[in-house]
């Protein structure tokens, strides 16, 4: 059931794992701690979590440009 996902931590095996990004809508389903649990899945700190104004659950459809550009911003950081 969906409310009751927990996020895991990755196996060993991942030994290092990409800069990520969660985000969730203002007014989204998912909320702020659901958020929050998914810096701990990561081995590192890179994990930006963002909360996307004006928005529920569907930030591309709702505010395309302003998600693109979340994405972009994200990637733009990490871009090597």
């Amino acid at each position: 059931v969906i409310q009751n996902y927990v996020a895991t931590p990755p196996s060993e095996q991942a030994v290092t794992m990409p800069p990520a990004m969660a985000m969730r809508g203002e007014y989204d389903c998912v909320n702020e701690r659901c958020l929050d649990e998914w810096k701990g899945v990561f081995n590192h700190n890179m994990v930006e979590l963002r909360t996307l104004e004006g928005c529920s659950h569907h930030g591309l459809l709702e505010r395309g440009t302003f998600y693109g550009e979340t994405l972009d911003n994200f990637f733009s950081k990490h871009d090597r």
